[in-house]
């Protein structure tokens, strides 16, 4: 065989295996579990860095006026409690992230997961909350029995993010991660980019 036909059938080898360990490495690197701060990272950032957890819910109520892109039978409030919880459930959903493991149950550490855990516990809470609220502002005029159950139903709203962000401060400081302004104790003003 003549000696260019071999180089060049070495070279078309070499190139083939060059690809397909390429392929190999990048997929095992694709399916590497992320490590706890990667985790908690991402949920910092992506998940609960956005209005939902800014200021208090009376302030997040002066914005009614979302545009069309928002689901038309849901609060975009509602929406991002909805989609957080999810996210820390069941992993991001597609149009957040493509990366998978993110659930509470790729937590490697055993306090932070229960932390997590209770995360998601009041995270379900204020959305039964939210449910409870959207149906009073259904209701044409309030009873001061009404008036007030919004109150505290709304209280419950705040407390509930306020302790998410504590918890979740905890776990961040610890890892290294910027903490997050407690919702009803920061200086927020309103800017729509979420």
């Amino acid at each position: 065989m003549d000696s260019t036909i071999v180089a060049a059938l070495i070279g078309v080898v070499a190139a083939l295996a060059a690809v397909y360990l390429a392929y190999y490495l990048g997929k095992r690197q694709a399916e590497k579990p992320l490590s706890d701060k990667e985790l908690f990272a991402f949920w910092r950032n992506y998940v609960f860095d956005r209005r939902a957890f800014k200021g208090t819910f009376r302030v997040e109520q002066r914005y009614q006026n979302f545009p069309a892109t928002s689901t038309p039978t849901m609060n975009p409030f509602d929406q991002a409690i909805e989609k957080t919880l999810e996210v820390i459930s069941r992993g991001p959903t597609p149009d957040t992230s493509s990366i998978k493991g993110m659930s509470i149950g790729a937590i490697k550490d055993q306090k932070r997961r229960e932390k997590m855990e209770s995360v998601q516990k009041r995270l379900t809470g204020i959305s039964a909350a939210l449910a409870d609220l959207r149906k009073l502002e259904k209701e044409p005029n309030l009873t001061s029995e009404q008036i007030e159950k919004r109150e505290k139903l709304i209280e419950i709203i705040d407390n509930g993010r306020d302790e998410i962000i504590i918890t979740l401060n905890s776990i961040w400081s610890e890892l290294g991660i910027r903490p997050l302004d407690i919702p009803t104790k920061a200086d927020y003003y309103y800017s729509y980019e979420e």
